[in-house]
């Protein structure tokens, strides 16, 4: 029995599967596995998170970018239609001739209508010199108030051209601060006669940022030329003007055309945050956007956590367990697949998120957008589009798209259509559009179509839109008063023509009663000054140009009646007229006209006794600052004894006194004649 007992004992010291130096290896084995997978995970944790937070970075950067463009573009529009209510107002000939008479209670109703736009605050008129005269609503106060130092008068007076000023704190009431748009107000001849100026609410801006697709993490700023803020979503509107915060940093990215920039944000402990800056037009405003580094990664943080706790689980299990070594490499591969299926819900979220993101662009867009497919079906109505029409979108999707134009202009609407399937793309196009209650809207549309891939099928086109009717509306009647204005113009000249034409009707029936000699030849004088004076207004009535006439063609009819009147034998005397296209305006016309008449006179009447053959030359030229006019003759001479400047006759007092309203000279040669030279000086009319 001992022996048997003796002998079984080698057997259980015989190395084998659980000898403690196999053991030993096979630990240290594992344990290596162990830390190789724990530095594998830890690296694939670490890669994950950091492309997660630069996808979530880089994402949110592109949709403030993107919405930072579109609140630019739509301020953009909002004030360009601000200074087109403007000019028109400005333009208005009733308003133009009320700012010239300082007709303080005509420009006051004017105010007051262009008050009833909603984001107008004040409504004022000054005078070129920035002096304000008048208010609505109507602050006493403030009348007289010189605003040459503003902002506002220096940018619209510099070339006198619509401005839109950096933010001010009103002088007038207690009101925060605002922005004004001012465009100059212009008389005859295009001379500035004052500026209309409206400070805006700024409020409004709320409104619009609203409607953006901004992140609620996103601060949204307007800032003016001057990087002062015209508002904020963060903090409401301030008593004083207050400078945007990085207004260095802005100016800095403006001047180096740079729209984002990344900086240390001293408010937040000196965390990082990103600036989108995006100029508003050409208005001097801008639009900045902030968003901190660390909200675009808040939302992030708890996958980057849950991936934590699965490697800390996973390294718990093989501190445990190195047995379990192959199953939780098993296992580490189903975390791994766990994980790029998570990636591919969260890339097709993404792509989700743009989609949604682009379709609320369209639909919240303040441009009327439409998309159609091949058979001109509509696709896509956005908001603006309801809102022009007066149709619902859920009303003409699926329809075709020619149930938008009126009926007698369908067809026309239709071709045009059909030429964007060919590849045709509209750059400016009318188009009119048929509101739910008859009325029509005319748009000016721009197009693109969308192709698949390969390039040559058309899947859809899309346009966009621009609502002018009112614009043409303004026009219209821009362009009737003009022609009322022609048509009261011309019915003038005509009957002050008509009216000195009965005067010298009359003068010549009084002269069948006159049998003195000299009073007959005064009625005759004064019958030909008075038909000098009627031939300008002739004129005048038959050109299309009511402010000038061609002064050539005017003395050629009027010394050659003056030669039948007072040269019977008009072989006897030859006249020449020598001027070329000379265009004088009416308050320089008659006054030429009558020295003109009066020399004519002198010298038919006086200068040619004896002489066989009689010579008068009238000639008008320009200098680039003067007016030369000469009347000459070859007759006897003017009596060199006697002063033409001092005489007693009434024509040569006539023809002084005339060329002093001109502010002219006159100088007379006696040279084998007698020669005239008359000097107007800073004659504003124009040859043609």
């Amino acid at each position: 029995m001992k022996t048997d007992n003796c002998a079984s004992i080698p057997e259980l010291s015989r190395p084998g599967n659980d000898h403690p130096g196999h053991w030993a290896a096979r630990y240290y084995s594992d344990a290596f596995m162990a830390l190789l997978l724990f530095a594998l995970i830890f690296g694939v944790t670490v890669i994950l998170g950091y492309r997660q937070f630069a996808t979530a970075r880089n994402n949110a950067l592109v949709a403030d970018k993107t919405a930072a463009n579109l609140l630019a573009e739509i301020l953009l529009e909002r004030n360009r239609a601000t200074i087109g209510v403007l000019q028109s107002y400005a333009r208005r000939p009733l308003f133009v001739a009320a700012v010239q008479g300082r007709d303080l209670a005509g420009v006051q109703r004017h105010l007051m209508e262009l008050k009833k736009n909603a984001e107008i605050d004040l409504t004022f008129v000054t005078d070129p010199r920035g002096v304000l005269w008048a208010n609505f609503p109507v602050f006493p106060e403030s009348i007289g108030q010189d605003l040459s130092y503003r902002d506002w008068y220096r940018g619209v007076s510099a070339h006198w051209q619509p401005y839109i000023s950096a933010v001010f704190k009103l002088i007038i009431g207690d009101r925060p601060p605002a922005a004004a748009v001012c465009v100059p107000i212009f008389a005859a001849r295009e001379r500035p006669i004052g500026i209309l100026a409206t400070s805006q609410r700024l409020d409004y801006l709320a409104a619009v940022i609203r409607k953006a697709p901004f992140s609620p993490f996103t601060k949204v700023s307007v800032i003016d030329r001057r990087e002062q803020i015209l508002y904020s979503n963060r903090y409401p509107y301030r008593e004083k003007v207050a400078e945007y915060r990085f207004s260095s940093i802005v100016a800095a990215a403006l001047k180096d055309k740079k729209q984002q920039v990344e900086i240390g944000d001293p408010q937040h402990d000196g965390g990082k945050s990103y600036l989108t800056i995006v100029p508003v037009g050409d208005i001097g405003w801008t639009v900045v956007t902030e968003r901190l580094r660390s909200d675009i990664h808040r939302s992030e943080l708890s996958r980057f956590i849950e991936i934590g706790g699965i490697f800390f689980l996973l390294f718990i299990l093989i501190a445990f367990s190195l047995g379990y070594l192959r199953k939780m490499a098993l296992i580490g591969s189903a975390d791994n697949l766990r994980l790029a299926e998570m990636k591919l819900r969260r890339s097709e979220e993404a792509e989700r998120e743009t989609r949604e993101y682009l379709e609320n662009l369209i639909d919240y867009a303040n441009a009327p957008i439409i998309v159609w497919d091949p058979q001109f079906r509509i696709t896509r109505f956005n908001h603006a589009f309801e809102t022009l029409t007066g149709l619902p979108a859920a009303e003409v999707l699926g329809k075709e798209i020619d149930l938008l134009f009126p009926e007698d202009r369908r067809e026309e609407c239709l071709g045009h259509i059909r030429q964007t399937t060919g590849g045709q793309r509209w750059e400016v196009i009318e188009i009119p559009i048929l509101h739910r209650n008859g009325s029509v809207r005319t748009l000016l549309w721009n197009s693109a179509t969308i192709y698949v891939p390969n390039g040559n099928t058309a899947i859809a086109t899309i346009a966009q839109g621009q609502d002018i009717t009112d614009r043409k509306r303004a026009e219209a009647e821009i362009q009737a008063s003009l022609r009322e204005k022609e048509t009261l113009l011309k019915e003038i000249h005509h009957r002050v023509k008509n009216n000195l034409q009965i005067i010298s009707s009359l003068l010549r029936l009084q002269m069948q009663y006159v049998n003195d000699c000299k009073m007959e030849t005064i009625f005759r004088e004064c019958q030909d000054r008075i038909m000098a004076m009627a031939s300008v207004h002739s004129l005048l009535y038959k050109s299309r140009n009511f402010s000038e006439i061609e002064f050539g063609e005017y003395v050629q009819e009027m010394v050659a009646e003056l030669l039948r009147s007072y040269q019977p034998n008009t072989a006897a005397v030859s006249l020449t007229v020598n001027m070329r296209n000379i265009m004088l305006s009416i308050e320089t016309a008659i006054p030429c006209g009558l020295i003109i008449n009066e020399l004519v006179t002198n010298a038919l009447k006086y200068a040619f006794p004896g002489v066989p053959r009689g010579e008068i030359v009238v000639e008008m030229k320009r200098t680039e600052k003067e007016l030369l006019v000469l009347v000459a003759d070859n007759g006897i001479g003017f009596p060199r004894d006697i002063d033409f400047r001092n005489t007693g006759t009434f024509g040569l007092k006539l023809v002084h006194l005339l060329v002093k309203q001109l502010g002219g000279s006159i100088d007379q040669y006696l040279d084998g004649g007698t020669r005239y030279v008359i000097i107007i000086k800073q004659e504003t009319s124009q040859e043609g």
